[in-house]
């Protein structure tokens, strides 16, 4: 579950690719809505898709991963946004609700707003923030956590410099990990740390060899 990132679906491939080569099969379900917020996804209103609850008691995944939040920071123009507590609120039901049905969660921290990640950019305050309620929620829940946030940061650091780029780093716009769904290269190292931050993740719960996600 996630916003057009997850629409874009290119990090999903990639999880796809490396599960396949360990002989794990995961049958796939996407649920990415650009624009989303969590309250979409929670409630399945301004969505093609079902509200959450229904979409686990219909789909019956195994696991579920979640990657939202950048739209209930980024734009003020979005319908259906949430500060820092109701986001925490939602998400909580939202873990509570996929673990009363024997569902494994696995939670994860944001990506970035932009590529210069010094006191320029205006959006990281609340990036960091957002992303600790997600790894507060995933302890309280005792789900598993992808930090891609953390490793988005790290990699900006390491290599975006000598001047800094707002984006085409990580980014190809500030935020997507691809220029569009039809055109998502799996070289997009955006797309590789967040696949491999969910990869960890997966191998650390225990994997079997066919489930649904």
């Amino acid at each position: 579950f996630g916003d057009s990132i997850t629409e874009q679906g290119g990090y999903i491939s990639l999880i796809n690719s490396s599960l396949a080569s360990k002989q794990i099969f995961p049958t796939i379900l996407k649920r990415g809505i650009p624009g989303g917020t969590i309250r979409m996804i929670e409630s399945g209103r301004y969505s093609p898709f079902r509200s959450f609850d229904t979409a686990l008691a219909d789909d019956k995944p195994t696991i579920v991963f979640i990657l939202i939040g950048l739209n209930d920071i980024w734009s003020n123009s979005l319908p259906l946004r949430s500060n820092q507590d109701e986001f925490k609120k939602i998400l909580f039901g939202m873990v509570r609700t996929a673990q009363d049905l024997g569902i494994k969660v696995i939670l994860s921290t944001l990506t970035l707003i932009g590529e210069i990640i010094d006191s320029e950019n205006s959006f990281e305050k609340d990036l960091a923030a957002y992303s600790q309620v997600i790894i507060e929620v995933a302890k309280v829940c005792g789900s598993a956590l992808a930090q891609v946030h953390r490793d988005f940061l790290e990699y900006e650091r390491l290599y975006n410099q000598d001047p800094p780029l707002n984006a085409g780093v990580l980014t190809t716009d500030l935020v997507h990990t691809c220029q569009a769904q039809q055109y998502c290269p799996p070289d997009a190292y955006g797309n590789i740390i967040i696949a491999n931050a969910f990869a960890e993740a997966l191998i650390n719960n225990t994997l079997s060899k066919k489930m649904k996600l």
